[in-house]
Order: C-alpha cells, then sequence, then structure tokens
C-alpha cells in the first residue's frame, strides 16, 4: 500500500457528520444513548448533538468553537467540498455498506452541517456547544458522570480514518 492508498488528513477538518454515522460508526443503541449525557469531543459541524437532543437524549458538543456560524459554514462546505474530490480514487478502499455511493455520502454531510447550524444559532447561550479542545475540557464531574463520550475520528499516524468505514 502507498499513502495514495489512504484518505489523508492534513490539519483540523470541520467534520460533518450525522447523528446516524455515529450511530452505525460506534453500534450505538437507543439503550445506550439513554444512560445518560453524552459528551462529542472534537464534534466539529456534525449533526450527533443537535438530533440527540431532539431525540430526547442529552448531549453536548465539545470543539474550539470561535468562529461566527457563517464562517463554520465556510469551513463545513469547503471540507465537504474536500472530501468529494479526494474520495473517489479512493473507493475501492472503504465499505460502502452505510453510504452506498459517494452522492449520498455528499448529501449526508450537506444535510448534517445545516442541522448542525440550525442547532448551534438556536443554542445562544451555548449550553450544549461548548468552546474547548483537548486535553483541556471545561468539566469538573467526574468521568463517570457521562456515559460515554465519543469523537468520530481515530488518529493513525497523520491520518484521521473513520473507523467503522475503513478497509483493513
Amino acid at each position: 500500500m502507498t499513502q495514495a492508498d489512504f484518505y489523508e488528513q492534513k490539519g483540523v477538518a470541520m467534520t460533518c457528520r450525522s447523528f446516524d454515522e455515529y450511530r452505525h460508526m460506534f453500534a450505538l443503541t437507543k439503550k445506550s444513548l439513554a444512560q445518560g449525557p453524552i459528551l462529542d469531543v472534537a464534534a466539529g459541524a456534525s449533526s450527533f448533538t443537535a438530533t440527540a437532543n431532539n431525540r430526547g437524549f442529552k448531549a453536548f458538543a465539545v470543539d474550539p468553537y470561535q468562529l461566527p456560524p457563517k464562517e463554520i459554514k465556510k469551513q463545513g462546505e469547503q471540507e465537504i467540498a474536500l472530501i468529494a474530490k479526494k474520495l473517489p480514487p479512493l473507493t475501492n478502499r472503504f465499505l460502502w455498506d452505510y453510504y452506498q455511493n459517494l452522492n449520498r455520502h455528499h448529501q449526508i454531510r450537506v444535510d448534517s452541517l445545516e442541522m448542525f447550524l440550525e442547532d448551534y444559532e438556536r443554542d445562544s447561550s451555548k449550553s450544549r456547544y461548548l468552546t474547548a479542545e483537548l486535553p483541556h475540557l471545561p468539566f469538573r464531574v467526574e468521568p463517570s458522570h457521562w456515559s460515554f463520550a465519543a469523537t468520530s475520528s481515530f488518529f493513525t499516524t497523520n491520518n484521521f480514518i473513520p473507523y467503522s468505514i475503513y478497509k483493513r
């Protein structure tokens, strides 16, 4: 395998994953989601927190949210466009059971960004979307307070690879 066989991510991406993407990546169930507050670390412009709260779960997102919504939207759209450009030559390296095809993948991300932005703008007190970054999170409670913490990507060398869709 060469470096060209991998999806390379340089810098920080404004990810726009959906609630259902998280549910599939982490095998989340209604029971697991209902166990307590959920913390999405490095949430980016994911709609997970918006959807989880809309469905009656208690979820919070943490990211370095220091940009106005218009700039977050711009960065999210740029990331979606970059993904659309980088994925086609790599389609044979990913499992497509969930996404089915590139067009659906793209539409999921566009819809997720819009849902995130609507909820982010509604959360004027910033009670769900917290400005922070690893390793310093703004919580004084014990980790056992959270039913689980999710991050939408993991690190391997210098690449961010969505775990559940990457062929080994």
